[in-house]
């Protein structure tokens, strides 16, 4: 059954009224009204009321305290307001004058009590509204003028009609309107008889008491654009430009030790492998010395050992051969330089030459057996 219930005035802090609302409802608004005029309602708490039931007239009720919060549940965000009330509690043909956008159930002179914060829309915030009245669907005893009421016979908040305390009685003894501000309003100067502008320490109080976000109160650009914020901001960057820097600086040395140790074990094996195959290397050389025939020549032969043990690094061990027969050819070359090709007699010839003693001239001193000026054993000599 319809109920209708009134309220009127009572102080309360704007910081208590804008804690009610969420930031995000208070963006919208003020996106279409930089000054919007928020009013905080008492609609209904625990003890008597004798509110007026649609079809019954006025009743006498006594309200439980899970009344009161089941008021407070069932009452919605953008439940629309009404200037007065009208025959019934039907929205057709009535304009809103505001709506819900907050609400709570708190202690109020030690009785629980539902609180709505409401916003009154631009056009209608001169009428000087300071009662509200909600607008109801109840669970009651049927012709009764006179009953209880608990959390199960509250059904659903349909409406809140405002009206002005000269002329509409409230329901229920101190169902009061709790504040009326104007929220973001323009500053104001201060004046000797008080009001106006607050100072610095005023609003800090503000926004500490309120607990508001500085996102709350400024926008992006703003909040960017202060000394401290950019300070703070230009430290946080650089701090981590610089942990970026100590981190390549750590991973540049890291790596140049890498680098340094890979090659001190790359050295490492080179020297294990060429210990592992010199054992070889001498062993060749031996087979090298009887097959060229220069094992037979005792100074050529101390001659290109000597030189092989300083000079000669073995690479691999299946090119060894190969390559100690190439740097003999060469320890060959030196010697005939050095001590001319009669010492070199007895031995000498290059790898893949014939032995000495194979030519005509065998036996006859400084003149090996491959007789180059023989054309049978030069092909670059005509026959």
């Amino acid at each position: 059954m319809s109920t209708r219930i009134s309220a009127k005035i009572r102080a309360m802090a704007e910081s208590d009224v804008l804690r009610l609302v969420p930031a995000r409802i208070i963006r919208d608004i003020k996106r279409d009204d930089p000054h919007p005029l928020f009013k905080a309602f008492v609609i209904g708490g625990e003890g008597e009321w004798r509110p007026t039931i649609v079809g019954i007239g006025q009743t006498i009720q006594r309200w439980f305290r899970g009344a009161v919060q089941a008021l407070g549940q069932k009452l919605n965000i953008g439940t629309k307001v009404f200037d007065g009330h009208e025959q019934t509690n039907a929205h057709d043909g009535r304009t809103a004058v505001g709506e819900v956008i907050g609400k709570t159930i708190e202690k109020v002179k030690d009785t629980i009590s539902a609180i709505a914060v409401t916003y009154i829309y631009p056009q209608f915030k001169d009428i000087p509204f300071d009662v509200a009245s909600i607008e109801a669907d109840l669970s009651v005893p049927a012709n009764m003028r006179a009953f209880e009421v608990d959390e199960p016979d509250v059904l659903a908040i349909t409406g809140i009609a405002l009206g002005n305390s000269a002329i509409d009685m409230p329901a229920f003894p101190g169902a009061t309107l709790q504040a009326a501000l104007q929220a973001f309003a323009e500053p104001q100067t201060r004046t000797q008889g008080g009001g106006g502008m607050k100072t610095l320490d005023e609003v800090k109080a503000a926004i500490q008491e309120g607990r508001f976000l500085p996102s709350q109160l400024f926008d992006g650009e703003v909040l960017v654009s202060d000394p401290v914020v950019r300070n703070h901001v230009k430290g946080e960057v650089a701090g981590e430009w610089n942990h970026r820097k100590r981190t390549d600086e750590a991973f540049d040395k890291a790596r140049a030790d890498w680098e340094k140790e890979k090659g001190d074990l790359t050295k490492q094996i080179g020297d294990l492998k060429i210990s592992a195959i010199k054992p070889k290397a001498a062993e060749t050389l031996v087979t090298i010395l009887k097959e060229r025939k220069i094992d037979g020549n005792a100074k050529l032969s101390k001659f290109v050992q000597k030189a092989v043990d300083k000079g000669f690094t073995p690479a691999d061990e299946a090119t060894l051969k190969k390559d100690l027969d190439k740097f003999v050819d060469a320890q060959l070359d030196e010697f005939k330089d050095l001590f001319g090709d009669a010492e070199a007699s007895g031995g000498g010839q290059r790898a893949g030459q014939g032995g000495p003693g194979t030519g005509a001239n065998e036996g006859t001193p400084g003149v090996t057996g491959d007789d180059l000026t023989d054309p049978k054993k030069n092909d670059f000599i005509p026959q």
